[in-house]
């Protein structure tokens, strides 16, 4: 029995449960978080790994939101946004 008197079995934590897109593959959903700053007025950019840098850079990833975060803090119109991850890393 469950600590709440319920019979029955707890869930898998939410960051564990396999979800329908990954369901029929077996895999787990990774997620992978980026910055992206407002360059002008309606125009956007994601953080790149060089500083100064040009669309032509790589992105700068973060397995973790709480250091995209911080990344996110340094830029006047930073926001962190997610993405799934491909199997391929």
């Amino acid at each position: 029995m469950r600590r709440d008197g319920r019979r029955g079995r707890l869930p898998p934590p939410v960051a564990r449960r396999q979800t329908e897109a990954t369901a029929n593959t077996g895999g787990w959903m990774m997620w992978k978080y980026a910055v992206q700053i407002e360059i002008e007025k309606g125009e956007y950019m994601l953080v790149r790994n060089k500083n100064p840098f040009t669309n032509n850079d790589d992105v700068l990833y973060f397995r973790d939101r709480e250091k995209a975060e911080q990344e996110a803090r340094r830029w006047n119109t930073g926001a962190v946004i997610k993405e799934q991850e491909n199997d391929d890393g």
